[in-house]
C-alpha cells in the first residue's frame, strides 16, 4: 500500500509481480502487452527463451484470470497506456521503500560496523526467492531452477513427469509448501 500511495498502482503491481515470480526487474520493465495472452479463464505471460546471445530466460506462467496474479496482470493489460505491461521505466527511485539489509561499513579509522541500508540491487528478490523455497519449503532444486528461468520447460517436464510447467509453476509460486519434499517417504 505504501508503494502504491507514493508511486502509483503500476509500480506497486510491478513490485508485487517481481516479489511473487522473481522475474528479473529489467525483464519486467520490458515486458510488453503483446507478451500477455488471454484464453478463456486463463492469462499467460509467454516465456522468454534463452538464446546463444541472451542467457536470461523467463518461464511461461499461466494464471487463472480470477486469481490475484491473474487480476494483477489483467489490470495492467487494461490500464497501460504504452506498449509495455507495466508503465514503469525506472526502479532506482524507489529505494526508500525497498527492504533493508545489514551491510558492513568500514569507517575512516578502520572500525568495521554493521548498518542497515536499502537493498538496491536489481537481483535482491531473485536471490531471496530461491533461498526461501529451497531452505524453508524444501522445494526440489529443479523446480526452483524452472521458476528462475534457468531450466526450460522441456527439461522440467522430462525431470518432473506429470508437471505442466506453464500452469504448475504459478501454483508453486502461490503455495511453495505444496511442492515441498519432506523427510524421505513422507511427502
Amino acid at each position: 500500500p505504501e508503494i502504491e500511495a507514493k508511486y502509483g498502482p503500476a509500480t506497486a503491481d510491478l513490485v508485487a509481480y517481481h516479489a511473487r515470480t522473481a522475474n528479473r526487474p529489467e525483464q519486467l520493465q520490458g515486458l510488453k502487452k503483446s507478451d500477455v495472452k488471454i484464453s478463456g479463464n486463463t492469462i499467460t505471460v509467454v516465456e522468454k527463451k534463452v538464446t546463444k546471445t541472451d542467457k536470461k530466460g523467463r518461464p511461461e506462467l499461466t494464471f487463472d484470470i480470477d486469481s490475484p496474479m491473474g487480476q494483477l496482470l489483467k489490470r495492467n493489460l487494461d490500464s497501460s497506456k504504452s506498449e509495455f505491461l507495466f508503465d514503469v521505466t525506472r526502479l532506482q527511485a524507489f529505494s526508500d521503500v525497498l527492504p533493508r539489509a545489514d551491510v558492513k561499513v568500514t569507517d575512516p579509522d578502520g572500525t568495521v560496523r554493521i548498518v542497515q541500508e536499502p537493498v538496491t540491487t536489481p537481483s535482491a528478490v531473485r536471490s531471496i526467492v530461491p533461498k526461501f523455497m529451497l531452505d524453508q519449503h524444501n522445494v526440489p532444486e529443479g523446480l526452483v531452477q524452472g521458476i528462475m528461468g534457468h531450466v526450460n520447460k522441456t527439461i522440467l517436464r522430462r525431470n518432473y513427469a506429470g508437471i505442466s510447467p506453464a500452469t504448475d509453476l504459478p501454483k508453486l509460486l502461490e503455495s511453495p509448501q505444496t511442492f515441498s519434499v519432506g523427510d524421505f517417504g513422507t511427502n
